[in-house]
């Protein structure tokens, strides 16, 4: 990617050149001396490096504890006893009985193209598969060794019931832990070594799918290893086993993290305690079971015939549509749609606020989360996003740089169409706990003025600016085409609306602002939830 370099890693390498004089002798020298270097290392070389770094002058043990009651934290003589036990032992040598093997020991009959389909303006090649896959297409060459994936179809853990979703909720772990076919997770990636394949499968709340990337050279390779998640999950009870064993022992303890502790609070209000919008609890890890899991994982992705794909990327139309009908048109699949459930998963619908308190650090959290009833129109959420960049630079100007009470505010959009049509608008920082009035305050003064006054003339040519600078960037990334691509067919939405992006930028004005801070920020359900320290520190 020597000539598609962005220009951050440049800038942050001159960075280190003046501050810690890293050289700088440019990408092709870098490359052709790590081709010179890599084959005279031997293993011979690599394995007595262990030797030479891990001895026991400069063994250094640390160990970390939860201060609560019923935990007993080792002595020094007692970790010291376990080092040198540890260390007589007799360990046996790893023996790898893995032998070679193909991803797929015979390739799926191919899928028939019953509709094709050229999206002019956008360059979009969308494929219709008679098992009813759909497959869009948008090649680029923003990357040269880069092809971003992802599908989805309606469905997801609504489906079942909430004793099932507490299995449902680590589908994605479990399966991805578990590897594919007859190959465990180790082996599978032996079989992946040297290729740069990387796909995710994932069941959420009302879709499921894949997301994932590669490269050209390994396209194949990618969709075959896809055609597996979909036909031959693999149920590992020992990996499972692992899986529940570990993260337990991380969940018992994270709340004693302020900050896992009040995102696990906020998300609480914001969602009314709804058992299917929480973080997990220790005891759900013991609870969930393999078996709910793979069957929830399996009858989702059953039929492929009610899923959508989207590829961005550097690739030929022509050259992969071969593979595409072998590994997504030879998917097993009948044309259909697939469909959710509404779960119930509401936002208050009236003001509430809160202060919880954890942590002795002199730092307090602040979440202002307006929510409410949304349209779903491209104008709505032109404008509630157009809405967030405005009062985004308002709000760095007064509590960053005029106040100096913060590092950073966040502020951000959230409108959504399914189960119903809703938002949530978000202003969020940290600051020291003897300002969280203050600058609450100074916030919401910000909000009064936008909706008193709109935008001012300065603030509107500076989001102007910055709106089509941001559009220049992502119109030139695979990231932004995948996930508008995929949020038009999503939704059911004609994609050519993303041509209209600039026109909208344009008819912009400070009266929309208005408008729209009017109608999303209402006080009469806002969410003020605030984190402070229990005890403060001199």
């Amino acid at each position: 990617e020597r000539d598609k370099i962005d220009s951050r890693p440049l800038s942050m390498e001159l960075v280190r050149h003046y501050l810690e004089g890293e050289p700088v002798p440019g990408i092709a020298f870098e490359y052709d001396l790590a081709q010179k270097l890599l084959p005279a290392i031997t293993l011979k070389e690599v394995n007595a490096l262990p030797a030479q770094w891990i001895r026991d002058e400069n063994v250094v043990i640390i160990i970390t504890a939860p201060e609560k009651e019923g935990v007993v934290v080792p002595s020094k003589e007692d970790v010291l006893a376990l080092y040198t036990n540890v260390k007589e032992r007799e360990v046996a040598a790893y023996e790898d009985t893995f032998t070679e093997a193909d991803l797929l020991s015979q390739k799926p009959k191919p899928g028939r193209i019953i509709t094709e389909n050229i999206i002019g303006g956008i360059e979009v090649t969308e494929l219709v598969f008679d098992n009813g896959a759909r497959v869009l297409m948008k090649p680029t060459d923003f990357k040269n060794d880069q092809i971003m994936v992802t599908s989805f179809s309606y469905g997801g853990s609504s489906l079942y019931s909430d004793e099932e979703y507490i299995s449902a909720q680590f589908i994605s772990a479990v399966v991805m832990m578990s590897g594919v076919g007859n190959l465990s997770q180790t082996d599978l990636q032996k079989v992946l070594a040297g290729k740069n394949v990387q796909i995710m499968p994932y069941v959420d709340d009302i879709t499921q799918g894949t997301q994932g990337e590669t490269a050209p050279k390994d396209l194949e390779t990618f969709l075959q290893l896809q055609y597996l998640y979909f036909t031959q999950p693999r149920q590992d009870p020992i990996s499972f086993k692992s899986f529940q064993t570990s993260q337990k022992a991380v969940y018992q303890n994270l709340d004693a993290n302020p900050n896992f502790y009040f995102a696990k609070q906020l998300i609480r209000v914001l969602y009314q305690d709804h058992p299917r919008s929480r973080f997990p609890e220790a005891e759900d890890f013991d609870n969930a079971d393999i078996d709910v899991v793979f069957q929830i994982y399996r009858e989702q992705f059953a039929n492929a015939g009610t899923f959508t794909w989207v590829f961005v990327g550097n690739f030929d139309v022509e050259k992969i549509k071969p593979l595409l009908a072998t590994y997504i048109g030879g998917l097993p699949g009948s044309p259909g749609e697939g469909v959710f459930k509404d779960t119930g998963v509401r936002y208050p619908n009236k003001a509430i606020s809160k202060e919880i308190k954890k942590g002795t650090e002199p730092k307090s959290q602040v979440n202002l989360a307006y929510t409410g009833d949304f349209e779903w129109k491209y104008e709505n959420r032109f404008q509630i996003q157009a809405l967030a960049d405005v009062l985004r630079i308002k709000l760095r100007e007064t509590m960053r740089e005029d106040k100096g009470g913060v590092y950073g505010v966040g502020v951000s959009s959230q409108p959504s169409r399914y189960p119903v049509e809703d938002y949530m608008f978000t202003i969020s920082f940290g600051c020291n706990p003897d300002n969280v009035d203050d600058l609450i305050k100074t916030a919401l003064a910000e909000v009064a003025k936008l909706q008193a006054d709109g935008a001012t003339e300065t603030d509107m040519k500076k989001i102007k600016e910055t709106m089509l600078r941001e559009r220049e960037t992502n119109l030139k990334e695979n990231r932004y085409w995948l996930s508008s691509l995929r949020q038009y067919y999503m939704h059911d939405e004609d994609p050519m609306r993303l041509l209209e992006y600039e026109q909208h930028v344009a008819k912009l004005t400070s009266a929309d602002i208005k408008a729209a801070a009017n109608r999303y920020l209402n006080d009469s359900r806002l969410i003020r939830f605030v984190m402070n320290p229990e005890k403060q520190v001199n």
